[in-house]
């Protein structure tokens, strides 16, 4: 069994037996994951988004979204391809201005399947719409979203696609986008990953290309321990 291996399975065993406090404390003693990943972002805005600056206002959107990972050891990199205005893509929400948040992520991944040339790409689309959701209850009070995204799909087969709430005056408008890149690498929650979600992401990782960076330090390491 090769280094990259025999540590997955015993990260697995560790998920499987210990406590979150205990698996909490591990995680911080365990490398960083992504390195060598790249995503290959592809935007998508309407109307109500002012891109009279160009693409560099999504440049540095993604520049924070990046540190963010980079701060909870997530070392991907985004890079902005394209820019693209598309207003044919929305679906809205009961004939209200809003936008459905089910139908119009599916005419997203629709496109996002048309599209893609490669499974690190991500298309995300940006509206300072509402981003409204019916509960599962049919409750009269829908649900508001700031994103939503196709989940773990992330280097698959399936593309991959997120419906971003645009906020440009806000400081943190960059934590839709975050939250729901998080979904589409299969995360539950963004702000907290689990034993079990950082094993799940070194297997996504592997998959993407230019990923193989870990499995070759890992390689390196054992050769050099048995000099």
């Amino acid at each position: 069994m090769n280094p990259a291996s025999l540590l997955l399975l015993n990260l697995f065993i560790v998920a499987s037996i210990v406590s979150a406090a205990a698996q909490h404390n591990i995680l911080k003693s365990l490398p960083p994951v992504g390195e060598g990943v790249e995503i290959h972002v592809q935007v998508l805005y309407d109307d109500t988004v002012n891109a009279s600056s160009g693409a560099n206002i999504f440049r540095q959107l993604f520049k924070k979204v990046q540190g963010y990972f980079n701060n909870e050891s997530i070392m991907i990199k985004f890079k902005v391809e394209n820019m693209t205005k598309n207003n044919s893509l929305r679906a809205f929400y009961k004939n209200s201005s809003s936008l459905d948040a089910i139908r119009t992520l599916a005419n997203l991944t629709k496109y996002a399947t048309q599209e893609a040339k490669r499974n690190d790409t991500v298309f995300y689309y940006f509206s300072e719409k509402e981003i409204l959701q019916e509960t599962r209850t049919g409750d009269l009070l829908e649900l508001d979203l700031t994103e939503k995204a196709t989940i773990k799909t992330l280097c698959t087969s399936n593309s991959s696609a997120v419906l971003v709430k645009y906020i440009p005056d806000s400081e943190d408008r960059h934590i839709p986008a975050v939250k729901g890149t998080a979904e589409v690498m299969g995360l539950r929650n963004y702000k907290k990953m689990t034993l079990s979600e950082y094993i799940s992401l070194l297997r996504t990782f592997w998959k993407c290309p230019k990923s193989d960076c870990w499995m070759q330090c890992l390689k390196q390491d054992d050769a050099t321990s048995g000099e």
